[in-house]
Formats: structure tokens, C-alpha cells, sequence
């Protein structure tokens, strides 16, 4: 018999994400690619602050310098959708400014939240990885909005998914 070893060291922690595997979680993945500033806009993020989105990357992964060695890696996990925008404005964050450079947003996708403690367990185990970025915008995008306010106030963006099949 095949036994499944983790990957990645969230899943060393007892994070395991079936979500990822399903079909919705596709669909809804591919709709925020495809509309990111439709989400930032709607979020309020930039507050009329031009900006123009320069790179997308579906399943960002994030690495952790190995203790062993500083020539090896290891892999934390996988961040769902990571946009890249560029403004020409500073764009105020809760603990760095930036200014011409390229920022980050980071998007985590749930079809659902069963656990409102193993997704903020999740979100920070990846800020802790993120350095200097773990400041910069997480935004969970799920249909299931009923923690919004709890992730609000943890400091996470949420944008209730609405299935765009649903609203013809």
C-alpha cells in the first residue's frame, strides 16, 4: 500500500487542504485570475489609486531557507494566487510604504471554511514565511461569507465569491 508523505512543511504541521483537489475550487481560482481588480477595486484597497496589475502566478510557492544549509530550500506551501501590481502613488500599509515597486496580494481560495482556526493558522504560518511581505494583503475569496468579520478583524481581506453562472 502507498503511503502519502508530506510535501510541504504545512503539511508536516497536520494542514492538509482537500479543498485545492476539487473542481469549484478551480472555477473560482480561475474567476479571481481573471478579475483581480474587479476584487481590489471592490475591496477598497487602493482608494482611487491608479495601479496596473503586472504579474499573476497560480500557486505561489513559498520557500524556507533550510537550517542546514543556506544552499537548500524547503517548501512551506503554496500560496493559492499571487497578483503583482504596480502603482505610481505610495500605497500605506499597516507597516512599510512602498512606492514604484512591485506589490503583492496575495489570494487564498476556500470553496468553504469548516475551520475558521486551521484557515488563520494557515494565513499565518504563511506571513511568517513572507518576511518583510507579511504585511501586504491577504485576501480569501470563498461563496461562505459568515467569518467575514473575524478575518476582518484578524486583518485579512475577504471578497464574498458570487458564481457568475447564478447571477443571470
Amino acid at each position: 500500500m502507498k503511503q502519502n508523505f508530506p510535501k510541504t512543511m504545512i503539511e508536516k504541521t497536520g494542514f492538509v487542504d482537500p479543498d485545492k483537489k476539487t473542481p469549484k475550487h478551480d472555477e473560482i481560482q480561475r474567476w479571481v485570475y481573471e478579475n483581480p481588480e474587479k476584487i481590489i477595486e471592490e475591496l477598497g484597497i487602493l482608494k482611487n489609486n491608479p495601479y496596473k496589475v503586472v504579474r499573476k502566478i497560480w500557486e505561489h510557492v513559498l520557500f524556507a531557507e533550510s537550517h542546514s544549509s543556506r544552499n537548500t530550500s524547503s517548501i512551506v506551501g503554496y500560496i493559492d494566487l499571487l497578483i503583482e501590481i504596480e502603482s505610481e502613488n505610495s500605497i500605506p500599509y499597516i507597516n512599510y510604504r512602498c512606492q514604484g515597486l512591485l506589490v503583492p496580494f496575495y489570494f487564498e481560495i476556500k470553496t468553504s471554511i469548516p475551520s475558521l482556526g486551521d484557515l488563520i493558522r494557515q494565513l499565518r504560518f504563511y506571513q511568517y514565511y513572507l518576511g518583510f511581505n507579511r504585511d501586504f494583503p491577504f485576501v480569501i475569496v470563498c461563496s461562505d461569507d459568515s467569518h467575514k468579520k473575524i478575518l476582518n478583524d484578524q486583518g485579512y481581506y475577504f471578497y464574498k465569491y458570487e458564481d457568475p453562472e447564478k447571477l443571470l
